[in-house]
C-alpha cells in the first residue's frame, strides 16, 4: 500500500484526498488553514490533516500531490524539499500554467527545486474536472502523463474508481503545455461571451486555439495528438459548458467592459492565465510561433489596446489556408 501525501489547502487537493481515501488509500494532507470549511470532506480515519510539512512527510512517503497553483508552486517544493530524504517519491501536480518570469513548467519548477526528484518522476494529472462534479461523484475522465509512462500508469490505477477514471500518457510536455494553453483560450472565449458573441465566435475560438496550442506545442517536442485529448479539448468544452473556470470569468468581465487595471490589481484572485499569457507570448517570440489568439489577449491586457482594437487586428489578419 502507497503512502501518500497532498500538499494544498484549496478544495481540488482536498476532493483529491477523499478520492484517495475512498480508494483505500490512508493520505495526510497538509492544510495551512485551521479550520478549513472543506475539512468537513475529508473526516475520516483513513486521513490525517496537519499543517506541519515535518508531520505529513515522513521518510516512507511514496507520493507526493501537489495541488497547489502555479504561483505557489516554487515556494511549497522549496519547503517540501527539506522533508523528502529518499529517491524515486513520484510526484504528481495538478498545475495548469507557466511560471511567471521563468517560463517553465510545473514539472521543470519540481526538478529544479526538489533536489531528489528527477523530471521522469514527475506525473502531470490533469483534465475537465470541477471540485464540486467530483465531489458529487458525477463521472469524470482525467490524464496522468509522465515522461516514465510506468510511473504514469501507476497513478493511473491509484487515482481510478467507479466514477474516475484516468488514461495514461507519456507525453508530459503536450500534457502541461495543453493545460496551461488552455488559460489563454478560456480568457479569449470569456471575452467572447462577455461581448455577447454569438456560438459561431465560440467554435472558432475553439477551432483556431486548439490549432494554435498544437503548433506552440510541437514547437517544444511534444506530440500534435496531446492536443485533441483531455487536458486541452476536454478542459476547452468543461470552460465553455460550465462556464465556471476563473480564466473564463475574468474574460467575461473584460467583455462587459471592467477596467482591466482594475483587475489585474487584485493580485489574489488573478486566475493562472494571466500570467502564462505573457510567458507564452514571449516563448512563441522566442521561437516564431504565430499565435494570434495569444497576441490578441497579451495586447488587451499587457500593452492595453483597446479591446475593440485588439478584436479588428485579429480578424483582419493575412488570409492564410487553414492548415498551412
Amino acid at each position: 500500500m502507497k503512502n501518500i501525501t497532498v500538499l494544498s489547502s484549496g478544495l481540488w487537493g482536498t476532493v483529491l484526498t477523499r478520492l484517495l481515501s475512498e480508494n483505500g488509500y490512508l493520505v495526510k494532507i497538509w492544510n495551512t488553514q485551521a479550520n478549513n470549511d472543506n475539512d468537513q470532506l475529508i473526516n475520516n480515519d483513513r486521513i490525517t490533516i496537519s499543517s506541519s510539512l515535518e508531520d505529513v512527510l515522513s521518510d516512507n512517503t511514496d507520493i507526493i500531490v501537489l495541488a497547489v497553483s502555479i504561483d505557489d508552486l516554487r515556494s511549497v517544493c522549496e519547503q517540501a524539499n527539506d522533508y523528502i530524504k529518499k529517491n524515486n517519491v513520484i510526484i504528481v501536480h495538478t498545475v495548469k500554467g507557466l511560471e511567471k518570469d521563468s517560463n517553465l513548467r510545473a514539472s521543470e519548477v519540481i526538478a529544479q527545486t526538489m533536489t531528489t526528484v528527477q523530471e521522469e518522476d514527475v506525473v502531470s494529472l490533469v483534465g475537465p474536472g470541477y471540485s464540486q462534479n467530483l465531489i458529487n461523484h458525477d463521472m469524470t475522465l482525467l490524464t496522468a502523463a509522465s515522461d516514465n509512462l510506468f510511473n504514469a500508469q501507476q497513478i493511473q490505477k491509484i487515482f481510478s474508481n467507479e466514477y474516475l477514471r484516468v488514461y495514461a500518457d507519456d507525453d508530459l510536455v503536450g500534457v502541461e503545455l495543453a493545460a496551461a494553453l488552455k488559460n489563454v483560450i478560456s480568457l479569449s472565449i470569456g471575452i467572447a461571451n462577455g461581448l455577447d458573441y454569438s456560438s459561431n465566435t465560440i467554435a472558432a475560438l475553439i477551432t483556431r486555439g486548439l490549432s494554435e496550442m498544437a503548433r506552440f506545442g510541437q514547437a517544444f517536442g511534444a506530440n500534435p495528438i496531446t492536443f485533441s485529448g483531455l487536458a486541452s479539448v476536454g478542459d476547452l468544452f468543461l470552460t465553455t459548458l460550465e462556464k465556471k473556470s476563473r480564466n473564463w470569468i475574468i474574460g467575461y468581465k473584460i467583455g462587459k467592459n471592467k477596467n482591466i487595471e482594475e483587475i489585474l490589481a487584485d493580485k489574489q484572485h488573478l486566475p493562472e492565465g494571466i500570467s502564462t499569457v505573457k510567458a507564452v507570448y514571449e516563448l512563441s517570440n522566442e521561437r516564431n510561433i504565430d499565435m494570434p489568439i495569444t497576441q490578441a489577449i497579451y495586447d488587451l491586457l499587457y500593452n492595453r489596446i483597446e479591446l475593440n482594437q485588439v478584436i479588428d487586428n485579429l480578424i483582419n489578419r493575412e488570409e492564410k489556408l487553414e492548415f498551412k
